[in-house]
């Protein structure tokens, strides 16, 4: 993980309960295929809003992903 973000992944905050998780890395992902293994990864983890709201489609989710520095989930 730390050669391909730059550093540990850390996770500055939990929300109310744990039902929330934001993660920031040091160096987003610029490759489309590492993208994509990142989305498979973030839909096993059920997260309400990466599965149901909003219901994206999984290609545009994972390029979405290309460039961004932190990630939130939440549960119900």
């Amino acid at each position: 993980m730390s050669k391909l973000y730059g550093g540990p992944l850390r996770c500055p905050g939990l929300g109310d309960v744990g039902s929330e998780l934001h993660v920031s890395v040091a160096r987003p992902l610029v490759e489309a295929e590492h993208a994509s293994r990142l989305a498979w990864e973030h839909a096993l983890s059920t997260a309400d809003n990466i599965v149901d709201d909003p219901p994206t489609s999984f290609p545009k989710y994972a390029t979405d992903l290309v460039g961004r520095t932190s990630w939130s989930f939440w549960w119900d």
